[in-house]
């Protein structure tokens, strides 16, 4: 550049006969403007941006992995601190709605997705967690609007742009676990019949035990325990026998429902003696399985059953039983009262063999 100019400036005092020295003085003054267009501007030093990036980055994930512990508290604080630095980041606030959901403090987790749905209405996941906290609030149709809302982004929006928003590819599992959510929503503002048809198109979708099981349990709630027994049976027979615990004990309980009671407690111990049973599945099909010796065991035998189950939690008494979103109103009751007769000393003799 500094020999293009020195030749230019040359040109200039010595230039040919019949060139204008004010053409000349315009030439020169274009290539000093032209000099200073294409110096490099300044940058910030790669090494400060990529450390305030990568702060940003372990926040976030910081975040993201006291969530999945169950640490909303400590995760609430992570997302603050990343939302200082991107204020417009849509899915931090959703990530803050979350948490603050998980802690029960729906007014403000309201807040946060609605921010979230205001940067990027497209956000699906924000939806969705909309519809979660409307449904704790009470406001049934609401969350079913939201649940609708979210459908309709993914049937219309561009699949790429859409992954570009939510950070990953929308596929089946996104609309089953909203046709899902939609099914309990409907069962909860009593439209039986949508819960029915969700649940049924929500199975329909993936074929999965897990999908078979939750319909069964719709089916139980809405007291179609043959029904829910028969598709229960169908895929266990399909499948040879090697399914679920879960699934298992989804099938103990339809058969509890429908007073199959031998083959409940051949379903039930199977659970039992699956490795792979989680510790509230097993504490379920112990449940059911005293429940049947209530009425068909000996003292005795529910004795045993009792002490299995105080062994596995001490506090018994004191803790919550049942999933509301698990099993019907019918089984919920009936499991109160059995947690009522195992903590009373009015019927303790319900325990013990008559030698006692």
């Amino acid at each position: 550049m500094v020999k293009l100019l020195t030749a230019l400036e040359k040109t200039i005092t010595v230039g040919k006969s019949g060139e204008s020295p004010a053409l000349k003085l315009l030439l020169f003054s274009a290539l000093l403007a032209f000099s200073a267009c294409i110096r490099p501007p300044e940058q910030p030093s790669p090494s400060v941006l990529r450390e305030a990036e990568l702060n940003l980055v372990s926040t976030i994930a910081r975040g993201k992995r006291y969530s999945l512990s169950g640490r909303a508290d400590l995760a609430e604080k992570e997302f603050r601190i990343a939302l200082l630095a991107r204020p417009n980041m849509h899915s931090l606030h959703n990530d803050l709605g979350y948490v603050l959901f998980a802690q029960n403090r729906l007014s403000e987790a309201k807040r946060s997705v609605l921010r979230a749905l205001r940067l990027e209405p497209r956000n699906i996941a924000a939806r969705e967690s909309l519809a979660h906290i409307l449904y704790a609030m009470g406001d049934i149709s609401g969350a079913i609007n939201q649940y609708k809302l979210s459908l309709f982004t993914l049937e219309t929006e561009d699949p790429i742009a859409l992954q570009q928003v939510l950070g990953s590819r929308s596929g089946p599992e996104d609309y089953v676990r909203i046709h899902r959510n939609l099914a309990t929503a409907y069962y909860a503002k009593g439209d039986l019949g949508e819960a029915r048809c969700q649940s049924a198109y929500a199975r329909s979708l993936v074929a999965s035990q897990a999908q078979t099981g939750q319909h069964a349990r719709l089916l139980l709630s809405l007291e179609e325990s043959a029904q829910a027994v028969a598709e229960l049976r169908q895929v266990i027979v399909a499948s040879g026998g090697a399914v679920s615990p879960k699934l298992m004990l989804d099938y103990g309980i339809a058969l509890y429902a429908e007073n199959e009671y031998p083959l409940a407690l051949a379903a039930l111990s199977r659970v039992l003696s699956s490795v792979g049973a989680e510790a509230r599945d097993r504490r379920s099909a112990r449940l059911f399985k005293l429940s049947i010796l209530m009425t068909e065991g000996s003292p005795a035998e529910r004795s045993v059953v009792k002490e299995s189950l105080f062994e596995e939690d001490e506090n018994l008494c004191e803790i919550v039983l049942v999933d509301e979103e698990y099993w019907p109103l019918k089984l919920i009751l009936l499991i109160e009262e059995l947690q009522t007769k195992m903590c009373s000393d009015e019927f303790e003799s319900l325990f013990k063999a008559d030698d006692e």
